[in-house]
């Protein structure tokens, strides 16, 4: 391979590169903000797929023509767009930067998390994906020798592998060793490579452009910015920050959602945590019953964080959580009891084939969205063939109080499906005749794996007086 096409086949493979790694770190960076639902991904993916397409066939389309400064070359419509794609991706990736958007689209009135990230992906996404998509296209004509169905070949290979490196890398390597931070970083560096490639000389205006580009990106993705924000970890799952509390407590902050906090006070715990260690817990230290406990979403491992007796089970996608919990949150670390197990949760119950006393689910992925996979009956049935006889399922859920959305109605319509005879507690205070019926509150289902029967009482067939 000739040098000259040695550097244009870097450069298509470091296009598809970029332009995949940027469609996970997208999807990854909103989790904290719109959940990580199947709808809010579509909409990701749609505006990295679209204005790709859009870009091939512009691309196709350009030659070189007058502009403002001039005449626009094919080597320096490819160095702006670059350019012009670097400046939204700094801004629309930046977890800091991030935090503004949403807050300021939270306050004028955009609430709904696929309003909020159509929003976020025609802004920070269309745009970039767009011009870097013209890059296979505008390279193409550097190539004035080949044959067209054998360059055609080359040009889709080292797209496609660079596209294949981007997710692999990315993902599996980078954000799981030196965070999603540290990986967009990465990912301007090599939109910096490109633009010194492209370059005739290594000192011109284009080059220091991307210098400050570069270190822009690094100014607000560095590590130093992240614990200024109390993040300690932003890893391919989560960002999680520690944050103390005006009780003296400490909580454990995982994609913007309060998922777990320790005081040395029980009664300044998380109030459905109190709930259910007083119903649930205590009891059994009482009593000095020990039982097999399954906790599904670890959070900070806060339940149950007095109890030496019971053996406990704790499953959590994320990797990082019990050493973060013990060196930021927890008093001490996690006794042997206590077993931590990093897989998602299903693929859990799909290769343990325990049963347990008590399954706990707590599987919020940010506080607006539990994983869809983790609300439907399958599921449910999955945890119900894991529980004991007179073993009990408790639920955690932030959902209406009153049934007044299509989700607080279907979840329930779910879980009663499998769980016959469900509970249904309200934590907290709840005005039943609240004007403003669509707040969500922190709903705890509980339900005890009994044989029960069916019947019911009528008129003519009353056993109220046999059966109380």
């Amino acid at each position: 391979m000739r040098s000259k096409y040695f550097y244009l086949y870097l450069i298509i493979f470091l296009e598809g590169y970029v332009v995949l790694s940027t469609e996970l770190i997208a999807i990854r960076q909103l989790i904290p903000f719109v959940g990580s639902g199947t709808e809010t991904v579509a909409i990701i993916i749609s505006a990295v797929l679209m204005p790709l397409a859009f870009g091939y066939y512009f691309g196709g389309k350009f030659k070189a023509k007058q502009g403002r400064g001039g005449l626009v070359t094919i080597r320096e419509k490819l160095i702006r767009n670059v350019l012009n794609s670097t400046v939204f991706l700094v801004i629309g990736l930046s977890y800091i930067l991030l935090q503004l958007f949403f807050f300021g689209i939270d306050k004028i009135g955009i609430h709904h998390r696929v309003f909020q990230t159509s929003v976020y992906a025609i802004i920070f996404l269309v745009a970039p994906i767009f011009m870097l998509g013209q890059t296979v296209p505008l390279i193409s004509n550097f190539f004035m020798r080949e044959n067209l169905s054998k360059l055609t070949g080359k040009i889709l290979f080292f797209s496609t592998l660079g596209s294949f490196m981007g997710a692999i890398i990315s993902t599996i390597i980078l954000m799981s060793l030196i965070g999603v931070n540290n990986t967009l970083i990465f990912n301007i560096a090599i939109l910096a490579l490109v633009v010194v490639i492209l370059s005739k000389r290594i000192l011109c205006i284009n080059n220091i452009l991307m210098a400050i580009f570069l270190v822009t990106a690094f100014f607000f993705n560095s590590t130093s910015m992240m614990r200024k924000l109390n993040i300690v970890e932003n890893n391919r799952y989560s960002t999680i920050s520690i944050i103390k509390d005006h009780d003296g407590g400490k909580i454990i902050n995982i994609n913007n959602s309060s998922s777990g906090k320790y005081s040395p006070d029980p009664e300044k715990r998380f109030p459905y945590l109190q709930f259910i260690e007083k119903t649930f817990i205590n009891p059994l230290l009482k009593d000095n019953k020990k039982k097999k406990i399954l906790v599904l979403g670890a959070g900070g491992f806060t339940i149950g964080v007095d109890d030496k007796l019971n053996d406990y089970t704790f499953v959590d996608i994320d990797f990082s959580l019990k050493d973060i919990s013990e060196k930021y949150l927890l008093p001490e670390k996690l006794g042997q009891n206590k077993k931590f197990n990093a897989q998602d949760a299903r693929a859990f119950l799909s290769s343990n084939k325990e049963k347990y006393d008590l399954i706990f689910l707590d599987v919020f992925s940010n506080i607006q969205s539990i994983p869809s996979y983790l609300l439907t009956l399958e599921f449910f049935k999955q945890v119900d063939s894991h529980l004991e006889n007179n073993g009990v399922m408790i639920f955690n859920c932030i959902t209406n109080p009153a049934f007044s959305n299509r989700y607080s109605v279907k979840l329930d319509n779910t879980l009663r499906e499998v769980f016959p005879n469900i509970n249904r507690q309200i934590i907290g205070e709840f005005n039943g005749w609240d004007e403003n019926p669509d707040e969500d509150k922190n709903i705890i289902y509980m339900y005890f794996n009994k044989k029960v029967s069916s019947a019911i009482y009528t008129d003519d067939k009353n056993t109220y007086f046999l059966d109380h």
